[in-house]
C-alpha cells in the first residue's frame, strides 16, 4: 500500500534555535511496544529533511514505536500487528531528545494503518512523506504538544 502522508514542509517548519546536537542512529528510536514484530513497515522519505516518525497504539498510546529516519534513504523494519495513528515531525537540524528539530507542529495521518495477520498473509503498510501523484493518506497539522 502506497500512502501519500502530504506535504513534509508542513512538519519540518523548523524554526530551529538550537545548538545543533549529533543526530540519533537511523532505526528505533524509542520503542514502549515489546509485542513481536512480524509485520514489514516501510518509509519512504524526501532528501534534505530528516525524520521522526512514531506509530503510536490506537488502543493504548502509550505503546509505540519510533523511528529516525535519514531523508532520502528507504528505511524498513517490523512492527507489531495492531493498528495504529502514524504522527512524524521532520527537520534539517537535530535539536536534542527534548526539542527534536526545534518544531512547533507535527503531522498526523488522518486514517489508521493497520497490521494484521490473516490467512492471505501479512497485511503491511509502506508510506511516503512527501507528495506523490494520486497519494492517498492525508494529514493534519497538531501542535507539537500531541507527539
Amino acid at each position: 500500500m502506497l500512502l501519500n502522508l502530504g506535504p513534509h514542509e508542513r512538519a519540518a517548519e523548523a524554526n530551529a534555535t538550537c545548538a545543533a546536537q549529533f543526530k540519533p542512529q537511523v532505526g528505533d528510536y524509542m520503542i514502549t511496544d515489546f509485542s513481536p514484530r512480524i509485520a514489514p513497515f516501510q518509509i519512504n522519505t524526501h532528501v534534505g529533511y530528516d525524520y521522526l516518525v512514531k506509530l503510536e497504539n490506537i488502543e493504548n498510546p502509550f505503546l509505540s514505536l519510533m523511528f529516525y529516519v535519514a531523508g532520502g534513504v528507504p528505511f524498513e523494519t517490523r512492527v507489531p500487528v495492531g493498528s495504529y495513528v502514524l504522527k512524524y515531525v521532520a527537520g534539517d537540524k537535530w535539536c536534542g531528545p527534548n526539542k527534536l528539530f526545534g518544531n512547533q507542529s507535527l503531522e498526523k495521518g488522518r486514517r489508521i494503518l493497520v497490521f494484521d495477520e490473516t490467512l492471505e498473509g501479512i497485511h503491511w503498510n509502506s508510506v511516503t512523506l512527501y507528495p506523490v501523484p494520486n497519494g492517498n493518506f492525508a494529514t493534519e497539522t497538531l501542535p507539537i504538544s500531541q507527539f
